[in-house]
C-alpha cells in the first residue's frame, strides 16, 4: 500500500487512521480506505520495504469512523 493522498473521499468504504510509533517521516494522520485493511493491520510501503501497523484501539468495519494503528514492524520488500 502506498501512502493515500490527504483529499481521498469521505465516505462509508473510508476510514480515518491515526499511526502510533515507526518512522517519523510518515504522516501520523491518514484516510484509507476500508478495504486496504486486512485482519486489523496495514502496511505501508517506505523506502524499499514495509512498514506494518496493527490495530490497537477502535471498531473496524464499513461503518467504522476512526481507529489508532501501532507501528509492529518492518519488513524489506523482496527483489
Amino acid at each position: 500500500m502506498s501512502l493515500p493522498t490527504a483529499d481521498c473521499e469521505r465516505d462509508h468504504r473510508s476510514i480515518d487512521v491515526r499511526l502510533e510509533g515507526g518512522p517519523a517521516d510518515i504522516p501520523r494522520h491518514l484516510r484509507l480506505p476500508y478495504d486496504e485493511i486486512e485482519d486489523g493491520r496495514i502496511k505501508i510501503d517506505r523506502r524499499g520495504g514495509r512498514e506494518h501497523f496493527e490495530c490497537i484501539d477502535g471498531p473496524l468495519g464499513p461503518d467504522a469512523a476512526q481507529a489508532v494503528f501501532r507501528w509492529t514492524q518492518r519488513t524489506r520488500t523482496a527483489e
